[in-house]
């Protein structure tokens, strides 16, 4: 079960840095303007594969939980 929280909350840290969530409005704002549309889609692809991963591992987890 710990291994399936420690994904979970990896998953969740790594999807907050490629959407962009630890940066301060301005750098957010220099960062879209200097970045194609092709690479923002594939970063937005990336952070929604690893929230559904992250969410998966901790439905994993709960249910071990309330299984055991």
């Amino acid at each position: 079960m710990q291994v399936f929280i420690i994904i979970g909350i990896v998953g969740f840290v790594l999807a907050a840095i490629f959407n962009g969530t630890f940066v301060s409005g301005d750098r957010q704002r220099a960062n879209f303007y200097s970045e194609t549309k092709e690479d923002r889609h594939a970063r937005g692809k990336a952070t929604d594969w690893l929230m559904l991963g992250s969410v998966i591992s901790f439905g994993i987890a709960a249910l071990i939980y309330w299984l055991s």
